[in-house]
Protein backbone atom coordinates (compact mmCIF):
# COMPACT_ATOMS: atom_id res chain seq x y z
CA UNK A 1 0.00 0.00 0.00
CA UNK A 2 1.36 3.33 -1.16
CA UNK A 3 1.04 6.44 0.95
CA UNK A 4 -2.04 7.53 -1.38
CA UNK A 5 -3.57 5.01 -0.71
CA UNK A 6 -3.35 4.73 2.86
CA UNK A 7 -4.52 8.59 2.70
CA UNK A 8 -7.44 7.75 0.44
CA UNK A 9 -8.57 5.18 2.85
CA UNK A 10 -8.31 7.20 5.84
CA UNK A 11 -10.29 10.24 4.53
CA UNK A 12 -13.18 7.44 3.49
CA UNK A 13 -13.25 5.87 7.11
CA UNK A 14 -13.00 9.62 8.19
CA UNK A 15 -16.33 10.30 6.26
CA UNK A 16 -18.00 6.83 6.58
CA UNK A 17 -17.30 7.31 10.59
CA UNK A 18 -18.96 10.31 10.38
CA UNK A 19 -22.27 8.91 8.99
CA UNK A 20 -22.14 6.22 11.10
CA UNK A 21 -22.13 8.08 13.95
CA UNK A 22 -24.80 10.31 13.34
CA UNK A 23 -26.75 7.05 12.47
CA UNK A 24 -26.30 5.74 15.59
CA UNK A 25 -26.87 8.67 17.61
CA UNK A 26 -30.17 9.03 15.33
CA UNK A 27 -31.12 4.97 16.51
CA UNK A 28 -30.44 6.14 19.87
CA UNK A 29 -32.78 8.97 19.99
CA UNK A 30 -35.51 7.07 18.53
CA UNK A 31 -34.89 4.14 21.14
CA UNK A 32 -34.83 6.63 24.22
CA UNK A 33 -38.40 8.14 22.59
CA UNK A 34 -39.76 4.75 22.29
CA UNK A 35 -38.33 4.05 25.55
CA UNK A 36 -40.52 7.21 26.79
CA UNK A 37 -43.49 6.04 24.72
CA UNK A 38 -43.32 2.95 26.48
CA UNK A 39 -42.87 4.31 29.91
CA UNK A 40 -45.97 6.85 29.69
CA UNK A 41 -47.93 4.27 28.21
CA UNK A 42 -47.39 1.43 31.16
CA UNK A 43 -48.19 4.90 33.75
CA UNK A 44 -51.37 5.36 32.19
CA UNK A 45 -52.31 1.66 32.15
CA UNK A 46 -51.20 1.27 35.92
CA UNK A 47 -53.14 4.87 36.71
CA UNK A 48 -56.09 3.02 34.52
CA UNK A 49 -55.67 -0.36 36.86
CA UNK A 50 -55.47 1.39 40.36
CA UNK A 51 -59.05 3.36 39.26
CA UNK A 52 -60.74 0.13 38.29
CA UNK A 53 -59.57 -1.94 41.42
CA UNK A 54 -61.08 1.12 43.42
CA UNK A 55 -64.25 1.32 41.86
CA UNK A 56 -64.59 -2.46 42.34
CA UNK A 57 -63.63 -2.75 45.57
CA UNK A 58 -66.11 0.42 46.42
CA UNK A 59 -68.60 -1.74 44.88
CA UNK A 60 -67.68 -4.89 46.63
CA UNK A 61 -68.01 -3.53 50.02
CA UNK A 62 -71.16 -1.59 49.37
CA UNK A 63 -72.72 -5.04 48.12
CA UNK A 64 -71.63 -6.70 51.22
CA UNK A 65 -72.44 -4.24 53.40
CA UNK A 66 -76.03 -3.87 52.14
CA UNK A 67 -76.14 -7.74 52.39
CA UNK A 68 -75.39 -7.89 55.63
CA UNK A 69 -77.90 -4.88 56.64
CA UNK A 70 -80.71 -6.89 54.33
CA UNK A 71 -79.69 -9.89 56.23
CA UNK A 72 -80.65 -8.03 59.27
CA UNK A 73 -83.99 -7.00 57.87
CA UNK A 74 -84.64 -10.80 56.14
CA UNK A 75 -84.41 -12.15 59.69
CA UNK A 76 -86.47 -9.45 61.57
CA UNK A 77 -89.50 -10.63 58.67
CA UNK A 78 -92.47 -12.41 60.90
CA UNK A 79 -94.10 -13.45 57.47
CA UNK A 80 -92.31 -17.15 56.30
CA UNK A 81 -93.46 -16.57 52.60
CA UNK A 82 -91.76 -13.07 52.65
CA UNK A 83 -88.81 -14.68 54.09
CA UNK A 84 -87.75 -17.40 52.08
CA UNK A 85 -88.79 -15.17 49.17
CA UNK A 86 -86.16 -12.24 50.12
CA UNK A 87 -83.69 -14.55 51.49
CA UNK A 88 -83.79 -16.05 47.70
CA UNK A 89 -83.29 -12.68 46.53
CA UNK A 90 -80.54 -11.99 48.99
CA UNK A 91 -78.82 -15.04 47.81
CA UNK A 92 -78.86 -14.28 44.14
CA UNK A 93 -77.36 -10.77 44.86
CA UNK A 94 -74.63 -12.17 46.91
CA UNK A 95 -73.54 -14.85 45.01
CA UNK A 96 -73.69 -12.72 41.47
CA UNK A 97 -71.23 -10.15 43.51
CA UNK A 98 -68.92 -13.18 44.62
CA UNK A 99 -68.80 -14.19 41.35
CA UNK A 100 -67.86 -11.19 39.82
CA UNK A 101 -65.49 -10.09 42.82
CA UNK A 102 -63.73 -12.57 44.04
CA UNK A 103 -60.74 -11.65 42.72
CA UNK A 104 -61.06 -8.65 45.59
CA UNK A 105 -61.15 -10.57 48.40
CA UNK A 106 -57.94 -11.52 50.38
CA UNK A 107 -56.63 -15.47 50.11
CA UNK A 108 -57.30 -15.40 53.87
CA UNK A 109 -60.73 -14.57 53.78
CA UNK A 110 -61.89 -16.84 49.78
CA UNK A 111 -63.01 -19.53 52.63
CA UNK A 112 -66.03 -17.20 53.49
CA UNK A 113 -66.59 -17.09 50.07
CA UNK A 114 -67.93 -20.39 49.96
CA UNK A 115 -68.89 -21.53 52.93
CA UNK A 116 -71.74 -18.49 52.64
CA UNK A 117 -72.80 -19.52 49.38
CA UNK A 118 -73.23 -23.05 51.59
CA UNK A 119 -74.95 -21.38 54.07
CA UNK A 120 -77.54 -19.27 51.77
CA UNK A 121 -78.23 -22.19 50.52
CA UNK A 122 -78.80 -24.78 53.23
CA UNK A 123 -81.02 -21.61 54.66
CA UNK A 124 -84.13 -21.90 52.11
CA UNK A 125 -83.97 -25.85 52.66
CA UNK A 126 -84.94 -25.85 56.58
CA UNK A 127 -87.09 -24.12 59.39
CA UNK A 128 -87.76 -19.95 59.47
CA UNK A 129 -86.00 -20.24 62.93
CA UNK A 130 -82.97 -22.31 61.82
CA UNK A 131 -82.73 -20.48 58.56
CA UNK A 132 -82.36 -17.02 60.22
CA UNK A 133 -79.29 -18.50 62.96
CA UNK A 134 -77.82 -19.85 59.65
CA UNK A 135 -78.15 -16.11 58.29
CA UNK A 136 -76.86 -14.55 61.19
CA UNK A 137 -73.90 -17.15 60.44
CA UNK A 138 -73.84 -15.83 57.17
CA UNK A 139 -73.22 -11.79 58.53
CA UNK A 140 -70.51 -13.22 60.29
CA UNK A 141 -68.61 -13.95 57.10
CA UNK A 142 -69.91 -11.22 55.49
CA UNK A 143 -67.69 -9.49 58.33
CA UNK A 144 -64.46 -11.17 57.56
CA UNK A 145 -64.82 -10.76 53.52
CA UNK A 146 -64.86 -7.16 54.61
CA UNK A 147 -62.29 -7.38 56.53
CA UNK A 148 -60.44 -9.14 53.64
CA UNK A 149 -61.42 -6.97 50.43
CA UNK A 150 -57.96 -6.04 48.57
CA UNK A 151 -56.78 -5.31 44.81
CA UNK A 152 -56.23 -7.95 43.03
CA UNK A 153 -52.73 -8.52 41.81
CA UNK A 154 -52.91 -6.43 38.27
CA UNK A 155 -51.49 -7.94 34.97
CA UNK A 156 -48.96 -5.89 34.03
CA UNK A 157 -49.65 -5.61 30.20
CA UNK A 158 -52.48 -3.78 28.68
CA UNK A 159 -54.67 -5.37 26.61
CA UNK A 160 -54.74 -3.24 23.41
Amino acid sequence: MTPADAAVALAFLNIVGTALAVAGSIAGAIALVRFATTIKSARRFRAHMMEEHSQNTKSLKGTLRGCRKAIRTVIALKDREAYFRSLGALSITLQGAMSRYEAHISHDARHSVQLLSLLLLDATTVGHEESADMLKTASTHISIMLKGIRSPPMDPRPDG
